[in-house]
């Protein structure tokens, strides 16, 4: 199966008696689309997620966990376009105070796509803004840049929050982003070291 090159991808929150969960639903957006799939991700929690091509015509879905039990990434890998979500699970190098990332396939290094992923990386607050890359489809996230945090206590629990980010020209990653409780909409442009 073809993966479109533009997903969409949306969260539904579906209360039951057990816990709350919420289901991931990809759409594709592109003139060919068809249809919706939806598919039950098997890690209950994931929330504003976003998605990724990687090697092999594979899909990465990147979310944050909701419930908030263990502060990392929730990430699935579906080899079918979002069908099914084979292989999911809490990816622990990429730490997550329960808030909304991005991630954007930015390349091919030997034969492995290369991912950028931002997200305040902190447990407790939405501080210390971080951008990583990965050079394996995600399964290592060896090279970080701090893009912003602040020390000051009053203003650490929401000093970065939301971010997205953009693949520029020369090599270059845009990342647009709310600083300072919400008050700012900053633009930065970084250009992470080449290893291809």
């Amino acid at each position: 199966m073809q993966i479109p090159r533009v997903m969409q991808c949306k969260s539904t929150r579906e209360n039951t008696k057990e816990e709350l969960w919420l289901r991931q639903t990809i759409l594709p957006v592109n003139q060919k689309a068809t249809g919706v799939i939806i598919h039950r991700m098997a890690v209950p929690g994931s929330n504003e997620a976003t998605s990724a091509e990687i090697s092999g015509d594979r899909l990465m879905l990147n979310a944050r966990n909701q419930k908030g039990d263990l502060k990392a990434r929730i990430v699935a890998i579906s080899a079918d376009g979002g069908a099914c979500w084979n292989n999911q699970f809490y990816d622990e190098m990429l730490p997550d105070p329960v808030c909304q990332g991005s991630i954007l396939n930015i390349g091919e290094y030997n034969g492995k796509s290369i991912l950028a992923f931002s997200n305040p990386a902190d447990t407790a607050d939405r501080n210390n803004l971080t951008l990583r890359f990965s050079y394996d489809d995600g399964e290592s996230w060896d090279h970080t840049i701090l893009i912003d945090k602040t020390a000051d206590i009053k203003k650490k629990d929401s000093y970065t929050a939301y971010s997205d980010i953009v693949s520029m020209s020369h090599g270059r990653i845009g990342i647009l982003y709310e600083r300072d409780n919400y008050s700012e909409i900053v633009f930065k442009t970084v250009k992470p070291k080449s290893k291809y």
